[in-house]
């Protein structure tokens, strides 16, 4: 019998399976049968993950967001040295049939040995937007979604035009009447800076990154700390000027030096170096509860150390283990026996995307130059370097977001996404639509993402839902992506600190 069994091998799978490794419980990882052939091939489930390795020809990848500095420091704790059992704390508690760990060999990784972990941070890229005069403008500096600190600066008054600029600058005479209260970013933008900065500059980029109108997200989600500080400032541009810095730096990205399938490989090296089982792709999951025809009647203390799953892998073997951990990415094909595992959250919204790379001539006329005048006129807006040092951001067709990165000299690629809120059976004529609008898309394939948490409401609600099912279902944790719209580095730390609560039950310490 195993403690656990890991369906998956994605980050925030592997992540767990390392927090249950280090205390010596015995861990065995798998992957759902079923994939589809290229996913078996490296056993990825993150598809978002294999996406972009698989699109790193093409352009080097620009990291995960990571605005609270969770995914670095996981990515920092996976590279760092292993000076022996992690075993220090209450839960070194590990059972006589625990897997044998050889300190000598843990005490002797070779230095650098999981190097591919390293983090490495990815500043901001310099944005064009198109100004009042329809050529491609930079952003002012500095801004937080493009509104600026500065209204009246040369770059504000080239995006605005002089009355869009003007009216912006009413921010500073006019009194705060809602202090703290304005929920929606597109709200407050347009009550103190007019129609045209929301229309013209912070939509664009909030659609871009949501997939829906500024209207619909909220400030504390796009720039938390805004509303403190523009209660504070008296005026949305003197709270620009005082968040600035922070939000360059939520924006700033994290990546692992060797690419995200590098980190995996650390990841699968360090947990065989704690005595991790790789097992065959799993075929069904049978909770044992279900099978015997009811709740078990052991004692409490028994229920620590008793199967509550059989795992069947795909060459028949049949594995009990205490308690089962499955990965949930996005839209990754499984047989129905693992159906139940495969719920995204509730709340999450999908948008179809297409993306592809872009030649000179495919990009819109006076981008290339643009980009070249900005890149050089600006510094890094943050630590780290960007590789995609210039994005360029236009609407497109039915609330679409199309993106320019300049990825290399002279090499782009581009991106278009849908509204987050369209209907899935609008799609067919929409993407036609944006494939002819833009002929570097023609033959791009559609992937379908999750969009990030837009409203706190949302948020919090799939963050209770999650909550309840981990009390209701104790020997049953879903981690992944697909539980956090996305957003890698909510799934790794969810995955942790979830793992470390299952890991206290499975050797005994809490209940």
């Amino acid at each position: 019998m195993l403690d656990a069994y890991v369906i998956g091998h994605g980050i925030p799978e592997l992540a767990a399976a390392l927090e249950l490794a280090e205390v010596g419980l015995r861990v065995r990882v798998g992957v759902p049968a079923g994939l589809p052939a290229s996913q078996l091939d490296t056993a990825v489930l993150d598809t978002d993950v294999l996406a972009a390795d698989a699109r790193a020809i093409t352009a080097p990848d620009c990291g995960a967001s990571d605005p609270d500095g969770v995914l670095r420091a996981f990515l920092a704790h996976v590279a760092g040295p292993i000076e022996g059992p992690e075993q220090t704390g209450p839960e070194a508690t590990a059972r006589e049939d625990a897997p044998a760990v050889d300190s000598e060999t843990l005490g002797h990784a070779p230095a650098g040995a999981f190097a591919a972990a390293e983090p490495e941070a990815c500043a901001p890229s310099r944005t064009l937007l198109r100004g009042a005069n329809g050529d491609w403008q930079p952003l002012p500096e500095p801004n937080v979604w493009g509104v600026p600190a500065v209204p009246m600066s040369s770059d504000s008054i080239a995006l605005l035009g002089g009355r869009g600029a003007l009216r912006a600058s009413v921010d500073r005479v006019r009194p705060v009447l809602t202090i703290g209260k304005t929920t929606a970013l597109g709200t407050l933008v347009r009550s103190r800076m007019g129609q045209q900065m929301l229309d013209r500059v912070v939509d664009p980029l909030v659609r871009a990154r949501f997939g829906v109108s500024a209207n619909d997200v909220d400030v504390a989600i796009a720039a938390p700390g805004l509303n403190g500080a523009l209660t504070v400032a008296g005026s949305l541009s003197g709270a620009v000027l005082t968040e600035a810095e922070d939000h360059a730096a939520r924006e700033t990205r994290v990546r692992p030096a060797g690419g995200w399938q590098g980190l995996r490989a650390a990841l699968i090296e360090r947990l065989a170096l704690y005595g991790v089982q790789f097992g065959a792709p799993v075929v069904e999951a049978i909770r044992l509860e279900d099978a015997a025809g009811g709740a078990r009647a052991d004692s409490a203390v028994a229920q620590l150390f008793s199967p509550h799953w059989r795992v069947i892998e795909h060459d028949g073997e049949a594995i009990d283990v205490v308690a089962v951990i499955a990965g949930i990415s996005a839209r990754w094909a499984v047989p129905d026996a693992l159906r139940a595992f495969a719920r995204d959250a509730e709340h999450a919204l999908w948008r179809a995307t297409l993306q592809a790379p872009a030649a000179i001539a495919d990009l819109p006329a006076g981008l290339a130059a643009a980009a070249a005048a900005a890149s050089e006129g600006s510094g890094s807006a943050g630590e780290g370097s960007a590789d995609c040092d210039v994005v360029a951001v236009s609407s497109g067709v039915s609330g679409w977001s199309v993106q320019y990165e300049r990825v290399a000299r002279d090499q782009w690629r581009v991106t278009a996404a849908g509204s987050a809120d369209a209907a899935q059976g609008d799609a067919g004529a929409q993407l036609q639509a944006v494939r002819e609008e833009h002929p570097a898309l023609a033959h791009a394939d559609v992937e379908w993402q999750l969009a990030p948490w837009a409203q706190v409401q949302a948020r919090d609600a799939a963050a209770e839902e999650l909550a309840a099912e981990r009390i209701e279902h104790a020997w049953q944790l879903r981690v992944g992506r697909g539980l956090h719209a996305g957003d890698l580095a909510s799934a790794v730390e969810d995955a942790r600190r979830a793992s470390v609560h299952l890991r206290r039950r499975l050797t005994g310490i809490s209940d």
